[in-house]
C-alpha cells in the first residue's frame, strides 16, 4: 500500500516537473524576445536566468531523491517478495516431502500385498493341482467314477462364479 501510495506521488512529482519543464520553456522564449526587442531590461533577463538555472539545480535534486526513494522501495519489496516466495518454497518441498513419503509406505503396502498374492497364487496353484492328482486317484482306485469326477468340477465351477 505504502508503495503504491508513494509510486502515485512520484509519478505527481514528475508531472509537475514536465508542467514546469514546459513553462519554463515557454518563458525562456518569451524572455528572448524580450532581450530582442528591450536591452534595457538586462538585469531582470540576468535574474530570471538565475531563476532558470535555480529551477534546473532543484529539478536535478528532485530526481536524484526520486530515484533513491524508487531504489529504497524497489530493495524493500525485493526483500519482502524474497522472503515470502523462500516460505512457500519451503513450505511447499514439506508437501512434497510428506507425499513422498505417503507414496513410499504405499508402495511398500503395494509391495507386501503383492507378495502375500503371489503366495497365496502359488498356494491355489498347488490345491488346484493336488485337487485333480486326488481325484485322479480317487478315479482310478475306482472310488469315484470319471462322471461324478466331472460333476464335481461343475458345481464348483457354479458355486465359484456366484460368490464373485
Amino acid at each position: 500500500m505504502k508503495e503504491g501510495y508513494i509510486q502515485l506521488k512520484i509519478s505527481e512529482f514528475n508531472d509537475k516537473i514536465i508542467q514546469l519543464e514546459q513553462l519554463l520553456a515557454m518563458e525562456e522564449q518569451k524572455l528572448r524576445l524580450v532581450q530582442e526587442k528591450v536591452g534595457e531590461y538586462k538585469e531582470v533577463i540576468k535574474k530570471l536566468q538565475d531563476i532558470q538555472e535555480f529551477k534546473n539545480q532543484a529539478l536535478a535534486e528532485v530526481r536524484k531523491e526520486n530515484e533513491a526513494l524508487m531504489k529504497q522501495q524497489i530493495e524493500q519489496v525485493t526483500q519482502r517478495l524474497s522472503g515470502v516466495l523462500k516460505q512457500l518454497t519451503e513450505n511447499k518441498a514439506d508437501k512434497i516431502n510428506e507425499t513422498v513419503r505417503i507414496l513410499k509406505e504405499r508402495e511398500d503396502e503395494i509391495a507386501r500385498q503383492a507378495e502375500l498374492l503371489q503366495q497365496q497364487a502359488k498356494q491355489l496353484a498347488f490345491l488346484f493341482e493336488h485337487n485333480d492328482i486326488l481325484m485322479m486317484k480317487l478315479a482310478n482306485r475306482r472310488i469315484l467314477t470319471e462322471h461324478d469326477v466331472i460333476e464335481m468340477q461343475r458345481r464348483a465351477k457354479k458355486k465359484a462364479e456366484e460368490t464373485e
